[in-house]
Formats: C-alpha cells, sequence, structure tokens
C-alpha cells in the first residue's frame, strides 16, 4: 500500500520500487494484480519500460473484472488512451455479460475516438442495468460520448 502511495503521488519512487520488490519477491510476499501492477508502475516511472511491460503481462491474467476496470480508469486518467482501450477490451473479452465492462468499453471506444461503436456498447450496458440509477449513469455517459466531450470517469 506504501508503494502504491509513493506511485500515485509520485513521491519516494526508488524506496517505492524496494518495497514493492520485496513485496513480490519474498516468503510473504504475494504475486497479485495490485502488487504486479504497482511495481510495474514504479519501474516505468523510474525508466525502466520494458520490464514495467513484461511484469504487466504477468498482472492481468490475475486481474479481476473490477482491477481491470479500475486500471483502465486509471490509463485514462493518464491520458493513455490506446494502452486504456486494450485494457477494457481485455475486461469485455473476458467479462462480456458484465455492466461494468460494458460501461469500461463506452469509456474505451470514446475515448480512442469510435462514438459509435461506443453507442453500440452503451445499448448492450442498458440491457443489464437493474436499476434506474445505473441507468441514470449509462445515459449521462451517452450524453457526453454524443456531445464529444472526453470521459473519463
Amino acid at each position: 500500500m506504501a508503494a502504491n502511495y509513493c506511485l500515485v503521488n509520485n513521491i519516494n519512487l526508488e524506496e517505492a520500487l524496494g518495497w514493492a520488490d520485496r513485496s513480490i519477491n519474498t516468503y510473504f510476499g504475494e504475486k497479485n494484480f495490485l502488487t504486479l501492477s504497482t511495481y510495474a508502475g514504479l519501474l516505468e516511472k523510474t525508466g525502466n519500460k520494458l520490464k514495467a511491460d513484461s511484469l504487466m503481462k504477468k498482472a492481468y491474467p490475475l486481474a479481476s473484472m473490477v482491477q481491470l476496470n479500475s486500471y483502465g480508469r486509471s490509463l485514462l486518467v493518464q491520458n493513455k488512451t490506446q494502452q486504456a482501450y486494450d485494457v477494457y477490451k481485455m475486461n469485455y473479452d473476458k467479462y462480456p455479460d458484465e455492466i461494468y465492462a460494458r460501461i469500461g468499453m463506452i469509456r474505451a471506444c470514446a475515448a480512442v475516438g469510435k462514438s459509435e461503436e461506443a453507442l453500440k456498447y452503451a445499448d448492450k450496458a442498458l440491457a443489464l442495468a437493474k436499476d434506474s440509477n445505473t441507468k441514470t449513469s449509462i445515459e449521462k455517459i451517452v450524453a457526453e460520448v454524443k456531445s464529444g466531450k472526453k470521459i473519463i470517469l
């Protein structure tokens, strides 16, 4: 958690790298999506993109639907739109019947300029919406797509 805090806040990156490494590569360490993606993010920020990319390939299969969705959103915030699209697409391919994977594809398609495709995913998401709050949220995203606004949250 401390390493992730440093990553998000862009502080103490070198020490955070050590923490992240220990969270994975010690007897009590655990290789899961959060630990691997945090370590990869720190590696990328400290100039080791190749190793970071390799680590993310190991992390993606360990991610839950919610983790992939959250990671895609964080990539959008960082203006990494194509990478976000790829993560959202991976999530959708893995969980095609989950409403949040479909909502992710709305965001992903809009981010890379595929508005018509985003609206198709919106129709699919609306079909799964079970409550009025979710439907309202999707309709708000649809309005943003139609107006050409940048969608992040």
